[in-house]
């Protein structure tokens, strides 16, 4: 039985097959088409009922008119497919954020099942997944990043023609960047209230407004170059894959010359060589003296809270220096330099306002003022009558 469609032509059958030396037909009909680089496709619908054949049949027909990708492999796309290509997307690009993907992919997954076929993730389920996130009370932001990395998923298994069409992703709005930067004395106060292990860490990110867990606990001494006065990031090991140094202040060198006495006693103590710049103590829960220093969220948050400034963020340290560059007006392509910002519109995310411009039109402003209050006051008019005869 044919069915034609347009320039398309496919077929529904059900195949026979011979038992008892007898032919027997198969109760599920079968389709038979060919796609878009003229090749034969063979298929079964799955179904006893002619009608749902037909209607395959004229689904793959349209698909193949329409330059769609279509067949068993379309069909066949999981959920858990669309993540693999998101992770290996991130893999081949050596992304930085990969770990974060991988607990976007969690949720997405634990919604719709690794296991779901891709065809039905359609705009209602996609609506259905942002209730259940924010009934968990997630932020709009963080339900965009996981709809974002299931989209490119889908994306680029279109690319791959693993899948037929991508859903409209509508992302919720999400509020205002975070603003926030420290005052000296409040950072004095969140310092005084941290680990001692965790004092230099904090320290360095005031200072340099480096990130504080892929460019700041990473560094080894093989980074710190005391004769020249420079800590280095490697090529490959920043974000936007610039490598860059930052010039020791007196602070800068005070802390670092501190924290490698800290590191030869621990050494000699231990007789084993400590590579890391910052590091741990067995009392903060690693697994032996001298590990890398990782993950502190915890001991921050209530740091925080203890020091009267609770829910800031570590990455505060990235906008405080920022504004203190501006302060000290130093040159917007130094403090670009200093910081890893590759484009002067996003240093100016970070440097809240033009402080040193607003400083200034303060000052004239003042200037004005007092000019005015110093000007003498203009003699009065008096006016002299004319006596009429």
């Amino acid at each position: 039985m044919r069915k034609r469609r347009g320039d398309g032509e496919g077929e529904v059958f059900q195949p026979t097959y011979t038992e008892n030396r007898l032919k027997r037909r198969t109760k599920v009909w079968h389709i038979r088409y060919r796609d878009a680089n003229g090749h034969r496709v063979r298929e079964a619908t799955g179904s006893e009922d002619r009608r749902v054949a037909l209607a395959v049949l004229r689904d793959r027909l349209d698909a193949v008119e329409k330059g769609r990708p279509t067949g068993r492999v379309v069909e066949g796309t999981t959920v858990g497919d669309l993540c693999s290509f998101v992770v290996n997307d991130y893999t081949e690009k050596e992304r930085k954020s990969l770990g974060r993907l991988h607990e976007s992919l969690a949720h997405i997954k634990g919604f719709f099942g690794e296991d779901a076929k891709a065809k039905c993730v359609d705009t209602a389920s996609i609506s259905a997944y942002k209730a259940q996130r924010k009934r968990q009370e997630a932020a709009n932001g963080t339900i965009n990043r996981e709809l974002s990395a299931l989209r490119r998923g889908f994306r680029l298994a279109k690319r791959a023609r693993r899948v037929a069409y991508v859903p409209d992703f509508e992302l919720l709005p999400e509020g205002k960047r975070r603003t926030g930067f420290f005052e000296p004395d409040q950072f004095q106060a969140v310092l005084e209230q941290l680990p001692v292990d965790l004092k230099p860490v904090a320290g360095f990110a005031y200072i340099s407004g480096w990130r504080v867990d892929s460019e700041i606990t990473t560094r080894t001494w093989a980074h710190v170059d005391f004769e020249n006065g420079f800590v280095r990031l490697e090529p490959g090991e920043t974000k936007n894959g610039e490598g860059r140094s930052f010039p020791f202040t007196p602070e800068l060198r005070a802390l670092l010359e501190r924290q490698r006495e800290r590191t030869v006693a621990l050494e000699k103590a231990t007789g084993k060589i400590i590579p890391w710049v910052f590091w741990r103590l067995k009392g903060l829960g690693v697994r032996e003296d001298g590990q890398q220093t990782r993950g502190f969220y915890k001991a921050w948050r209530s740091a925080c809270r203890r020091a009267g400034v609770p829910g800031r963020l570590r990455h505060d340290f990235r906008r405080t220096a920022v504004m203190n560059l501006e302060l000290a007006g130093v040159l917007r392509s130094t403090a670009m330099d200093f910081v890893g910002h590759k484009t002067e519109s996003i240093y100016r995310r970070y440097a809240i306002p033009n402080v040193v411009a607003l400083r200034q039109g303060a000052e004239k402003l003042a200037a004005l003022h007092a000019s005015q209050r110093e000007a003498p006051a203009p003699p009065k008019v008096v006016s002299i009558g004319t006596k009429r005869g």
